[in-house]
């Protein structure tokens, strides 16, 4: 059974092992992970969820609130690191990560949800679009400084 709650420290090595798997070609340096990790793991503003079965990790999602200084000076959440191990994939997970997510953002009173996804993830596209993203199309740009 699949469940999906707020990241915990004990995660951290399960974390690694989802990027890497996810994101192909990718290492991630454990030790800047757990100091990170330990960085923002109190701060309200970043909402980082995983999803496990049993106690291994097999998907996750990064939210961060960001706020605004115009208009209703609402707050809104941006996405990253949409990720669910190859071998979980097709089983409604990163969906349930969504809907988790979208629960998080709304109780932080967020007024959207935005995120840019890359133009090869076609599944990730049909997936977002079925949650009701993309009705409101926009480009996104990236320029990458490292």
């Amino acid at each position: 059974m699949i469940t999906i709650s707020h990241l915990q420290h004990n995660d951290l090595r399960g974390l690694k092992e989802l990027y890497e798997n996810a994101f192909e070609g990718s290492h991630t340096d454990f030790d800047k992970l757990t100091l990170r990790f330990g960085e923002i793991e109190t701060n309200r503003d970043y909402v980082i969820l995983c999803a496990r079965e049993d106690k291994r990790v097999v998907g996750s999602v990064l939210g961060v609130v960001c706020h605004e200084l115009f208009g209703q000076c609402n707050p809104f959440m941006v996405l990253e690191d949409v990720a669910v191990l190859h071998a979980y994939r097709r089983r409604g997970i990163a969906r349930q990560l969504m809907l988790k997510m979208e629960e998080e953002a709304r109780n932080r009173n967020c007024s959207m949800i935005l995120f840019v996804s890359s133009v090869h993830r076609s599944g990730a596209h049909s997936l977002y679009e079925s949650l009701g993203y993309g009705t409101d199309k926009v480009n996104g740009y990236r320029k990458r400084l490292l």
